[in-house]
């Protein structure tokens, strides 16, 4: 039966009077509980998951996949095979429809067993009788799991998906969408209209309509998308509407679809149904739904807008599940869960155009300047500047109604429309702003309009994060100028000081340099009196053993005095520049045998063995003299004073063919540790710089020969191995006699030879000084140790006392501590600065010790600084002379110590009061007292005991017999006899 036009126009009133029945609502979903980005699946699968089951729903509605082999993807353009699957239920295979480029389509089906996707069998019904001679056009899903296949004549069979048999034929003619009814009955759309067959009768009734008056798409489709409910409603989708028929009355409503824009065209391809009786479809960027009481509502998402593809809800044994799958443009998954959808402000915002961009429906990337917060909040996000144009109304569907607007923070003013949609258009400043839209009801205006929330950033230029920024970099290059004008202040005042220290310091080193050719000069005089009067005292006056080795021993400092003074002038002299090269003719391995010669003496002294090792030159050649001599003096100097006794000193010396002079001079000595190698030949630079260093010097000696090495055009280089010894090598050049070549590298090979070739050097016998032991023995006479590393004035001094004094000597503080502890001398002159042990350790060792803590110390050393006598004295040493002294001096210092000892005795015999005593004696006192209280306590105690004899006492005092006797007879005068005697009288005398 055909519908006429007066039919028609009743169904037109009908649609205009329950249009005003629908109430249209928003709802909100929160953000996604599951997001999928890539989906390739396999249809063997054993339980497939909801995403799988989407992409193969979405393929049996109309989405193409590819295949490679395995898996299932997403379409790829580049592939000329297109698949669509359907799985009409769970007990049947998926079936497969296949497109190739210029062929039929083709019907293929998964065989789980073999794995793969199999075509149908030549012998089945299906094949033999129909797709052998037609293709496949299209397949559709029925209910109940039936398959009703479309061949390309436009038969319809209705097909068993389990035993592949055709059950029925039916020819409906051409169509485009085809929907089995819960009743069986087929619903499907032509190009005039709607049509309805049941399959059992063969009976069709169309729902016929003008089609040039109905909107279409290309090919003449109208009818997008059929939906039978299971009350018998028809949900048809249609361009930019979706019409409800209800067919036992015939009535149609229509609900028009909101447009974005005026030639906007909206159309969806298939309703998915819920479990509580709502479809839900998808247009553009909305999905939407219709209640079972026909009303239309719209779903929001609260993530940024993307353009919508397809919404599904998975089936399920007891129905349909409560999660919406929405696919969107950039081919991503999500899942929404339905039970926590929420009512929101109803403000159907159609469409955002920003500076002619559309934000809505986006289909190229995701829109982030429009979105919603999890509150269901619309947002807009621009920038200053910014036109930006809204579409709007607040309805899902569309309907004229009354409504206002304003954009708060903007305009005050109240905007009133009478129409479908409203159109907004602003330009706003930097802020905030909200979009307020209100409706009128038939009780008035809404008490709380629907809102949109306008965020405009300011341009770069007026936010206030740039003007930070700009003052930050104004203020950086402010300050940067500014301390770069300080710094460059500061570097010129740093640059003019250090001109004038540099100018200050050239100028003290001048004076200095002039101050030490002064000084030295004058040095000079008074040296060259007193070695000329030794000289006429030695030849003029015969004297005796003893006078003739003081004059020797003032000959030989006075010059050791003038070598130091002439070294510091000649540093004074290259600091300034004005050294002069006084070259003369001569033999210089000759010369150096001299200056060897002068170090014999001292060897045998020290018990070393110096070895020569050079030939002379048969030619002359111009050599500064006095330059090579300081040179080989300093380094025999060094060699001879750090070579323990027994050891060997060497000198070997060669004139190349260059020519050149070679000097090695070896020791086996302590040698140089390597991390002192470097500074050796700096001024002042001693490897043991402590008041305990076991050799003395000035620290200048080796500089000097690396300056003047330097001066004369050669190199110095120095091999040290610790307890090895060291070796110096001077390389100087040399001119032969009316020649000016010089040479500065040495024949190694020739040098080489004269080593392995030593010539021993037997040393004239001198006279040795004394430097240990006993020098007299007189009974009679104070015993006195004299400890002092320097050899000269350590006999000297044996030699200025030795008529007044028996004397013991010792080289240093442990050598002089085992001897005070030994022999118990009456007194101890002692140094500060010596090898092992200093002074100062000495004495606080010897006042510690109970057998020698009565012993008298006069220390004697250079350091006469206040603070030094200071140390001194607070450690117990009972006077302090500094270097140089008087011998008369020393000599009454030495009585008065003495006297001094000999009033202890009377105070400690006679055992008087303290109070004639000094405060610093009286605390010796009282130790020295108490140490001979002790000894007669333990005599009264065994007063009655006939063996008490010395031994006896001698093990109550812990002492030696001969510790114990000499320290009673300092103490008291006595022996340790009458000591014992005289305990027994006081003793008697008292009873």
């Amino acid at each position: 039966m055909t519908l006429g036009f007066s039919r028609l126009g009743r169904l037109i009133i009908l649609i205009v009077l329950s249009h005003g029945e629908l109430q249209a609502q928003q709802f909100m979903l929160p953000p996604p509980s599951r997001q999928v980005n890539k989906l390739a699946f396999s249809v063997f699968d054993r339980e497939p998951t909801d995403e799988q089951r989407f992409m193969v729903w979405a393929s049996g509605h109309g989405t193409s996949l590819s295949y490679d082999g395995h898996r299932f993807r997403d379409y790829d353009a580049n592939k000329t095979e297109r698949y669509r699957l359907f799985h009409p239920h769970s007990r049947s295979p998926i079936w497969i429809t296949r497109q190739q480029s210029g062929k039929p389509r083709q019907l293929l089906y998964a065989n789980p067993v073999a794995q793969r996707i199999t075509p149908l069998p030549d012998t089945s019904q299906l094949v033999r009788q129909y797709l052998r001679a037609q293709g496949v056009d299209e397949l559709y899903l029925g209910r109940h799991g039936k398959l009703w296949l479309r061949l390309s004549d436009q038969r319809l069979l209705k097909v068993d998906p389990r035993t592949h048999t055709v059950e029925q034929v039916l020819r409906p003619g051409a169509f485009y969408v085809l929907e089995e009814a819960p009743d069986g009955s087929l619903w499907f759309s032509t190009s005039t209209g709607l049509s309805v067959l049941d399959p059992k009768t063969g009976q069709r009734r169309e729902y016929a309509y003008d089609p040039a008056k109905t909107a279409h798409i290309g090919g003449g489709i109208v009818i997008t998308a059929i939906r039978v409910r299971d009350n018998g409603d028809v949900l048809l989708g249609m361009i930019n509407e979706i019409q409800i028929l209800t067919p036992r009355t015939g009535r149609i409503r229509k609900i028009s679809l909101p447009l974005p824009t005026a030639a906007s065209q909206l159309w969806t391809n298939t309703f998915v149904p819920d479990r509580y009786g709502n479809d839900y479809f998808s247009v553009g960027l909305m999905v939407c739904r219709i209640t079972p009481q026909g009303q239309l509502e719209r779903i929001d998402f609260a993530h940024p807008a993307e353009k919508i593809i397809a919404v599904y809800i998975a089936p399920t044994q007891d129905g349909t599940s409560d999660q919406l799958w929405v696919r969107v443009v950039s081919n991503r998954l999500d899942r929404y869960e339905l039970k926590r959808l929420r009512p929101n402000p109803s403000f159907n915002l159609l469409d955002v155009i920003v500076n002619g961009t559309r934000l809505i429906e986006n289909e190229e990337v995701q829109e982030k300047r429009y979105q919603r917060d999890s509150t269901g909040q619309p947002t807009i996000r621009i920038q200053e500047g910014d036109f930006v144009q809204l579409r709007f109304t607040p309805f899902a569907d569309s309907r004229r109604s009354i409504f206002r607007y304003k954009l708060e923070g903007f305009s005050p003013q109240w905007t009133t429309y009478n129409d479908w949609v409203g159109v907004a258009t602003y330009q706003p400043g930097a802020g905030t702003y909200h979009f307020l839209l209100d409706w009128e009801t038939p009780t008035g205006w809404q008490k709380k309009p629907a809102s949109l929330r306008i965020e405009v950033q300011p341009i770069i230029w007026k936010t206030v994060w740039f003007r930070v920024a700009v003052l930050t970099i104004i203020a950086g290059v402010v300050y940067w100028l500014m301390r770069n004008m300080y710094r460059r202040r500061q570097l010129r005042q740093e640059l003019a000081r250090r001109e004038f220290e540099a100018a200050t310091l050239r100028r003290m080193d001048e004076i200095k340099s002039q101050f030490f050719a002064n000084i030295t000069h004058e040095f000079r005089t008074p040296l060259t009196i007193i070695l000329n009067a030794t000289e006429q005292l030695a030849d003029e006056w015969p004297t005796s053993g003893r006078a003739t080795d003081r004059l020797g021993a003032i000959r030989y400092n006075s010059h050791q005095l003038l070598r130091l003074i002439n070294e510091t002038l000649d540093l004074a002299k290259l600091d300034a520049g004005k050294l002069d090269r006084h070259e003369r003719l001569g033999e210089p391995i000759a010369f150096i045998r001299q200056v060897v010669n002068q170090f014999e003496g001292l060897a045998q002294q020290k018990h070393i063995q110096l070895t020569w090792n050079g030939s002379p030159d048969a030619e002359l050649y111009l050599f500064d003299q006095d330059k090579l001599e300081t040179i080989v003096y300093n380094l025999l100097s060094n060699a001879v004073k750090f070579t323990p006794s027994g050891g060997c000193v060497g000198v070997a010396c060669l004139v190349t063919n260059a020519p050149g002079l070679v000097i090695r001079v070896s020791d086996t000595g302590i040698g140089i540790p390597d991390r002192e190698l470097e500074q050796i030949f700096d001024r002042f630079h001693q490897v043991d710089s402590s008041s305990t260093r076991a050799y003395s010097g000035t620290g200048i000696g080796l500089a000097l020969v690396k300056e003047l090495t330097t001066w004369l055009g050669g190199e110095v280089r120095v091999e040290s191995s610790v307890g090895k010894g060291s070796l110096f090598t001077v390389t100087i050049p040399l001119c032969r006699y009316g020649s000016t070549e010089p040479v500065v590298q040495a024949d190694q090979a020739d040098l080489t030879h004269v080593f392995d070739s030593p010539q021993k050097h037997e040393p004239p016998k001198t006279p040795v000084l004394a430097t240990n032991g006993i020098a007299w023995q007189n009974d009679n006479r104070p015993l006195m140790l004299v400890v002092e590393d320097n050899a000269e004035l350590r006999q000297y001094v044996v030699d200025s006392l030795a008529g007044s004094y028996r004397t013991l000597v010792a080289e240093n503080g442990r050598l002089g501590l085992e001897k005070a502890q030994e022999q118990i001398p009456d007194l101890i002159i002692s140094d500060v600065m010596m090898p092992e042990m200093d002074g100062y350790a000495l004495v606080e060792r010897l006042k510690a010790d109970v057998c020698t803590s009565h012993i008298p110390i006069l220390l004697l050393t250079a350091k006469s600084s206040f603070e030094s006598r200071m140390k001194g004295l607070e450690v117990g040493a009972d006077d302090y002379m500094g270097k140089p002294f008087n011998v008369a001096e020393l000599a009454l210092r030495v009585k008065n110590c003495l006297r001094t000892r000999t009033n202890w005795q009377r105070w400690l015999t006679s055992q008087r009061a303290y109070g004639e005593v000094s405060s610093e004696e009286r605390s010796l006192l009282e130790k020295e007292d108490q140490f001979l209280s002790r000894l007669r306590q333990a005599i009264l105690i065994h007063l009655e005991d006939q063996t008490l004899d010395v031994d006896w006492l001698a093990a109550q005092a812990n002492l030696s017999r001969t510790q114990l006797n000499r320290k009673l007879n300092a103490l008291t005068g006595m022996s340790p006899n009458r000591f014992i005697h005289r305990v027994r009288l006081e003793q008697a005398a008292n009873l």
